[in-house]
């Protein structure tokens, strides 16, 4: 039976072998880890299938990512928005590394929804090199998006990824008013309406070691005419 991390790690590790090899062979480049751990998890798709905690069964499809059975979900290079022989060609993908930003430093990203598709999404990640610190244990009371008990280290630096749609704002990872103890942040939108402005920004929210951080970000749509329609820098 094909399970566990002896079969993932090296699957995981290939398809991250393969997108560095695209920026360096395709667009000649070389991408840092902290861009291709963000397309990497851009792409991860909803998984099917059962687990059996403690608690009894639950169904996979039926929870929401990120979650503490399946991370981000499913990766696939199909999913990843590179111009690949076996990328849907409707894909467009966008992407910026080595961004450097402070505290209260904000930069924007737009993009215009202009194509008639069924199949409509945008989904964008941002990640970030943390130092390492210490042990430190959040309960169910603190953070009730993850439903667990965490002993995450401690995250010096908090940047927030947020994306406007309209009047309505989604904060990366799902966790309002953003996610303090992750160094990587996503937002998955389905459905966007022709004519549709997405407005992305990452915000320096605390940035204190080192005092400038540096940070990639993955973007990717179906239905949009190009990527990024603007961006800016306050």
């Amino acid at each position: 039976q094909v399970q566990g991390t002896s079969f993932s790690t090296p699957l995981v590790s290939g398809l991250l072998a393969l997108i560095r090899q695209y920026f360096t062979d395709m667009m000649h480049v070389t991408p840092s880890g902290m861009l291709m751990k963000a397309i990497l998890i851009n792409s991860c798709e909803q998984m099917t299938g059962y687990v059996y905690p403690d608690s009894g069964i639950v169904s996979l499809s039926q929870q929401s990512l990120p979650n503490a059975y399946i991370g981000h979900g499913l990766p696939s290079l199909n999913e990843s928005g590179l111009k690949l022989p076996i990328s849907s060609p409707d894909f467009v993908f966008g992407f910026a590394d080595y961004i450097c930003i402070q505290t209260d430093e904000i930069y924007t990203f737009k993009f215009l929804k202009t194509n008639s598709t069924s199949r409509a999404f945008f989904r964008v990640t941002m990640t970030w090199y943390e130092p390492a610190g210490p042990m430190i244990t959040f309960d169910n009371s603190y953070l009730d998006h993850y439903n667990v008990t965490l002993r995450v280290p401690l995250v010096y630096n908090n940047l927030d990824l947020k994306v406007k749609i309209g009047n309505t704002i989604y904060y990366g990872n799902g966790v309002d008013g953003g996610d303090p103890l992750n160094t990587l942040e996503k937002i998955s939108i389905n459905d966007i309406d022709i004519g549709t402005l997405v407005t992305i920004t990452v915000i320096g929210k605390k940035v204190i070691n080192p005092t400038v951080l540096q940070f990639a970000i993955s973007m990717k749509g179906f239905g949009f005419g190009s990527l990024p329609l603007f961006s800016d820098h306050t």
